[in-house]
């Protein structure tokens, strides 16, 4: 297919005489359009036909509906010319609840609404012929194209038409040679009263353009009455609220979502310009961590409408969205109520999110349930390895032995320590160790044992452990003993292991 469009339409076949207007208006309007019913040929391959349809067109109109949602081939179409980088207008022939993949690649496009059926196809042309020319498309009102075309006249039209109906001239008068009575009559008179006739018919027409012209109210120092222009009906812009809580819940949907392409729209609805410090790749990578510490997740937006505040008028909105969020992975469910608050900002055409935030005071957080036996190996897996951090062969390095530890926790049980301070100490030891050429051992005397708290956040955990410190020249220990603990062990709300607190309960030499 060699042709070229300037529009493509993708549309459910159940809307097809909803459709059809649209098509011959865009026709009529010198637009030309790709219509599958019209403009596939019969036997060819009419998929890559629609995909050489797509990629020469200038714009994809979008025809919106609950047909549409359930089609089979406009997802596809739209996914190709989203993947095509082409311009879509969506075009809701009905109110419609957009989701699923849809709903990200119109998200934060114009829409045009026609719900009304009083207001025609033209009407909506009209209003929206602006934002057509800005996408190339040159539609013009079929009624201009009349402006300027003169009628042809009626014998001229007769003839065209092959009626027969052809006035033909007379034909002409044998002439007659006038008597001379005078030099006057050197001209005839039939001659004289054409010309006559004709100059008083100019001036009757100058006469009538004059006061057509206004020229009345010219003559008297008036200036002419503008005449009003004709009418045009209003542009049928989405409201920016409608369209922001639409982005909003989008915003929260796409975090159930683990593909990559969908986590790469959800950091593309972010608008970095709005703070400096945010780096579209920093969020992808957050984004993608935090996707993998779940396998499922749910958003449910409790409040519907959600509510809608205009800070800067068509500029500036913030939402605010009642939601219930649930999460799952193998070792816990949890869930909590919250309220999100999303501030957007349009930039241009496009609406972009600037701040994502929690509504202080808000959240109620479910207890977690957790899986008892994945719990425990976890529990168990965690205090081994905190039991030998301190084995100088480890190779543990102090920033992954603080990683282990809660923050703020109260290490050792003496003081309430952030990690940083205790990866400090750990690498206070290890460089005081190195510098006496010392060699620190630990082995496992009692294996960690569960207490209690398996079902719960806190699990306590017991173990014993052996040490000897060495020198390394001489190999002869200059310390050696044991040690049993007590370990308090949070499981976080995604389930991760961190120890809140470690006791010595019982030492011997």
């Amino acid at each position: 297919m060699s042709q070229s469009y300037d529009v493509f339409v993708s549309y459910a076949r159940d809307d097809l005489e909803r459709v059809q207007p649209w098509v011959q208006e865009l026709k009529d309007g010198g637009v030309s359009t790709f219509f599958d019913k019209e403009s596939l040929l019969g036997g060819g391959k009419w998929q890559g036909e629609i995909v050489e349809a797509i990629d020469s067109a200038k714009l994809v109109i979008l025809f919106v509906s609950r047909s549409s949602m359930a089609s089979e081939f406009v997802p596809k179409e739209l996914a190709l010319a989203v993947e095509m980088k082409k311009n879509i207008l969506p075009v809701f022939l009905e109110e419609t609840e957009v989701r699923g993949q849809m709903a990200f690649s119109i998200a934060g496009l114009q829409r045009v609404q026609v719900h009304d059926s009083k207001v025609s196809v033209r009407q909506h042309l009209l209003t929206i012929q602006p934002k057509l020319r800005q996408f190339g498309v040159d539609w013009v009102n079929p009624t201009q194209f009349l402006n300027g075309v003169r009628q042809a006249p009626r014998r001229d039209a007769d003839e065209a038409a092959g009626t027969g109906n052809v006035r033909r001239p007379k034909e002409p008068e044998p002439e007659v040679t006038p008597v001379r009575e005078s030099d006057e009559d050197a001209v005839p008179r039939g001659t004289s009263w054409t010309k006559t006739w004709l100059a008083l018919m100019m001036l009757a027409g100058a006469v009538i353009a004059f006061y057509w012209l206004d020229g009345a109210s010219w003559l008297a120092g008036a200036k002419p009455v503008p005449q009003p222009d004709p009418v045009v009906p209003k542009a049928l812009k989405v409201p920016l609220e409608e369209e922001a809580l639409e982005l909003a819940s989008q915003y929260y949907l796409a975090a159930i979502q683990d593909s990559a392409e969908q986590i790469a729209l959800l950091a593309d609805s972010v608008d970095y310009l709005g703070n400096p410090g945010w780096k579209r790749e920093d969020v992808k990578a957050d984004l993608e961590a935090y996707a993998k510490r779940w396998t499922r997740q749910q958003f449910e937006v409790l409040a519907k409408p959600p509510s809608a505040r205009v800070i800067e008028p068509d500029k500036v909105v913030e939402c605010d969205l009642p939601l219930r969020y649930t999460s799952e992975n193998a070792i816990v469910t949890s869930a909590a109520t919250f309220t999100g608050r999303l501030r957007m900002q349009r930039f241009g055409n496009d609406l972009k999110i600037t701040s994502v935030a929690e509504v202080p005071g808000t959240r109620k957080s479910e207890p977690p349930k957790f899986d008892q036996v994945v719990q425990k190996q976890k529990a168990l897996e965690h205090v081994g390895r905190a039991l030998i951090s301190g084995d100088s062969g480890s190779q543990m390095t102090p920033e992954v032995v603080a990683a282990m530890y809660e923050e703020e926790s109260n290490h050792l049980g003496t003081e309430k320590k952030p990690r940083s301070k205790i990866a400090a100490e750990f690498g206070n030891v290890i460089a005081r160790l190195k510098s006496q050429q010392k060699y620190q051992g630990f082995h496992v005397l009692e294996p960690p044992e569960i207490m209690q708290g398996l079902g719960t956040d806190l699990v306590e955990v017991k173990a014993a452990v052996g040490f000897v410190v060495k020198n390394m020249v001489g190999g002869e220990p200059v310390e050696k003993g044991w040690v049993r603990t007590l370990f308090l062990v949070h499981f976080t709300a995604d389930g991760t292991p961190l120890i809140r607190k470690q006791v010595v309960t019982e030492s011997g030499k």
